[in-house]
């Protein structure tokens, strides 16, 4: 049976969500089908405004980099706690002020300040961060053979996905879907933005644990309309 936030939903309230961030997205949409193909691994672009900035530490060889992407699933206030040499070991800063991250070579995403960011340089997760809301986002880019669904279900498959549905459909290549996971045991309800061009996929994954599904989707489409920013 599904949760209560499935059933029939108030018309206005989901006319003014995607209202709200329908603008940003079609033209993130735009962004994207303007780059050129590209390899998968290329580094992820930063532009932070910390000068002291500290990097990554040497990707271990006898621990998996995807084992550090599940810290972020931890509360905000527990990660928050830890030395900065203790989050540098996972991969983890603490963003001292409003930073943009590049998402392609046309486009870039505002970080706010205090959030935690990751960037394991593993061989799908472009990059990751946390805000001091608790609310997780995770920004995968690789290249598939597969359909959008079945890529994004097997992207997930190792978190018992579930509840997977298309949320809100804007080109042939681009949509918004939603989904739950589960995590340490933990259900986190989540939303992402679904690009594709020719092989070439991106993701971009807001999840909680908190919010409900409804409130999610709408956090999701405010943060893509007031944090990307398109190239000057």
């Amino acid at each position: 049976m599904e949760d209560e936030e499935y059933k029939e939903r108030p018309v206005w309230r989901t006319i003014l969500a995607i209202a709200f961030g329908l603008f940003a997205i079609v033209r993130f949409g735009i962004l994207c089908h303007k780059m050129n193909s590209r390899p998968a691994n290329d580094g992820v672009k930063i532009n932070f405004n910390e000068s002291d900035f500290q990097a990554m530490p040497p990707q271990s060889s006898t621990i998996s980099k995807k084992a550090f992407n599940k810290q972020l699933y931890q509360d905000y206030q527990l990660l928050n706690q830890l030395s900065p040499s203790q989050l540098k070991a996972s991969y983890i800063t603490k963003l001292a002020k409003d930073s943009l991250v590049g998402l392609n070579v046309n486009t870039w995403l505002k970080i706010s300040k205090g959030s935690l960011f990751q960037n394991t340089h593993d061989d799908s997760l472009k990059f990751a961060f946390k805000t001091p809301k608790n609310l997780n986002v995770f920004v995968h880019d690789f290249e598939s053979t597969f359909a959008v669904n079945a890529t994004f279900k097997k992207l997930k498959s190792g978190n018992k996905i579930k509840k997977y549905r298309d949320f809100l459909k804007l080109s042939k290549n681009t949509k918004l879907v939603s989904y739950s996971i589960i995590q340490a045991g933990v259900q986190f309800k989540g939303v992402a933005y679904a690009f594709n061009e020719g092989d070439y996929y991106m993701f971009i994954e807001f999840e909680s644990s908190i919010l409900p599904q409804m409130e999610l989707e709408h956090q999701a489409l405010s943060y893509i309309s007031k944090h990307i920013k398109g190239q000057k």
